[in-house]
């Protein structure tokens, strides 16, 4: 987990915008679940979601969903 906290920093200092961030975070949810916080993994999912939907991000939207459904 350190390591995904650590990407992220970098992405948001080199000034990757919201989509960009979006879809690293989106990697998060893998560590999360099998560290057992599915609430919070659920809650990253859906922010993610609503990014790849404001960018209408078609794939990323239907490997969330489908990420989001396996719970």
């Amino acid at each position: 987990m350190a390591l995904l906290d650590e990407l992220e920093s970098v992405d948001s200092d080199m000034g990757q915008g919201e989509h960009e961030r979006a879809r690293s975070r989106f990697n998060r949810h893998g560590p999360l679940l099998q560290l057992g916080r599915l609430l919070e993994a659920q809650s990253l999912l859906e922010d993610c979601l609503a990014v790849f939907r404001r960018y209408d991000d078609v794939t990323l939207q239907a490997r969330t969903l489908s990420a989001l459904a396996d719970f």
